[in-house]
């Protein structure tokens, strides 16, 4: 339970069930995609196996972005 008060100075709490009933398909959906997500693995993606566009990227880019980036290509190819 949490309680506070809004803008004009009266005070409301929110439930459990009020939580469950507002938000509960956004927690299902955000159990999907936690239960359908794949960790993967980068270091297992050799030097020669990047496209030489996304090579030219790699040092100018944070590392997180250059993946995301080289995944985002990868999921293209397979579909």
């Amino acid at each position: 339970m949490s309680m506070g008060v809004d803008r004009q100075g009266n005070l409301f709490r929110t439930l459990k069930k009020d939580v469950e009933n507002n938000y509960g398909f956004l927690v299902s959906g955000l159990e999907l995609i936690l239960n359908s997500a794949k960790v993967f693995d980068v270091s297992s993606i050799l030097h020669v196996d990047i496209p030489q566009e996304l090579n030219a990227l790699k040092g100018g880019i944070d590392e997180t972005v250059f993946y995301t980036i080289l995944l985002s290509n990868a999921n293209t190819y397979i579909g």
